[in-house]
């Protein structure tokens, strides 16, 4: 089974790809919130694939960089404990690669600093289970903008980002970006 947790245009098109995808998200799941990140943990404790795909993109950095970091890594740290098998992937995003500029409003840095200490994340966990003998794969993919209502519908196909995530699956990298169209 495929857990894809936030309802949006990205989980919509992975729930086209692939078979036995369930996606959770609002208002059943609010990921700002522990109590709802546990519940989630509890509710589905043996998924096969996890990919994190909700993200905020606000003027309150608060909720944006608990939504964006640190329920994603909350989730992730928690799956990889309780699961003998399977992967794990966190949808950051390209803005991790520039999270600021002068002049920037700061609804997108804190959307940018967020996908960047995501990124980061994705790197030094994999560097502290590279030992590990448990069959968990941690993937961090980031996309450019992509087609979706965050990004008023400009970008990137999401079918390039699914493209992505299958990549990353049936490879099991742990880390990729797309740079270009």
């Amino acid at each position: 089974m495929i857990l894809v947790t936030g309802k949006s245009a990205l989980s919509e098109h992975i729930s086209q790809r692939f078979d036995d995808v369930i996606v959770v998200g609002k208002p059943e799941y609010d990921f700002s919130k522990q109590q709802d990140c546990d519940k989630l943990l509890n509710d589905f404790p043996n998924p096969d694939i996890i990919i994190n795909t909700f993200a905020k993109n606000l003027s309150n950095s608060w909720n944006t960089l608990t939504t964006n970091y640190v329920a994603t890594v909350y989730l992730t740290v928690e799956y990889y404990k309780q699961l003998s098998h399977g992967q794990i992937i966190n949808i950051s995003s390209m803005s991790s690669w520039w999270p600021s500029y002068p002049g920037m409003p700061f609804e997108k840095f804190y959307y940018g600093i967020s996908k960047l200490n995501l990124s980061d994340f994705g790197k030094n966990f994999n560097r502290i289970i590279v030992d590990d003998v448990k069959d968990v794969i941690i993937s961090t993919i980031e996309p450019g903008r992509f087609k979706s209502p965050m990004s008023n519908y400009s970008g990137t196909e999401v079918k390039k980002i699914v493209d992505l995530i299958e990549f990353a699956i049936i490879n099991q990298v742990t880390h990729l970006s797309l740079v270009s169209k």
